[in-house]
């Protein structure tokens, strides 16, 4: 008579989050994440070429936001009829994301780089002050809307290293 596999007997998988619920950090990240599913979703009902690729952030905690966001494929009729800007308020909330008060004073606008690149330049007047920020970038033209979620993260502002302490000898 054969043998029955044996198995190996399994806890249960449990999670514990702290007492004060998820840490700040995986909150964040989870409602990320959950702007991503929506977004891609939406996303995948839709065919066209027009596309959002990274965003290279260019200025620091502290300093007026400077960011490109690369444009890796977008034909001559998208580009004429494109409309790029912040998402509304309503939009960060449907994907659990807060809008701060500074995206309101952000422009873009859409560049086409000598090298033949094109990109979207981000800039704001007022200072940086949190070391990051959610944003989510609406695209419209002629052949539909897109919705793109980042976040930027800002380094602090590079501080002089002090010299060296001369050391006497005892």
């Amino acid at each position: 008579m054969p043998k029955a596999p044996r198995s190996e007997p399994t806890a249960p998988l449990v999670c514990v989050a702290p007492p004060g619920g998820l840490a700040p950090s995986r909150a964040r990240w989870r409602r990320v994440a959950w702007a991503v599913v929506l977004a891609s979703g939406w996303l995948a009902s839709q065919a066209w070429a027009l596309a959002l690729g990274r965003v290279a952030v260019q200025s620091q905690l502290g300093e007026p936001l400077r960011a490109e966001i690369d444009v890796p494929a977008i034909t001559e009729a998208e580009a004429a009829s494109l409309q790029v800007g912040i998402a509304p308020p309503e939009r960060f909330r449907a994907a659990s994301l807060e809008f701060n008060p500074l995206l309101q004073e952000v422009t873009l606008e859409l560049q086409r780089r000598a090298d033949g690149r094109t990109i979207i330049v981000l800039r704001s007047q007022r200072p940086v002050s949190e070391p990051f920020l959610d944003l989510v970038v609406q695209a419209r033209w002629a052949g539909g809307e897109l919705l793109r979620g980042y976040t930027l993260l800002f380094d602090p502002p590079h501080l002089p290293t002090p010299a060296p302490v001369a050391r006497s000898a005892r």
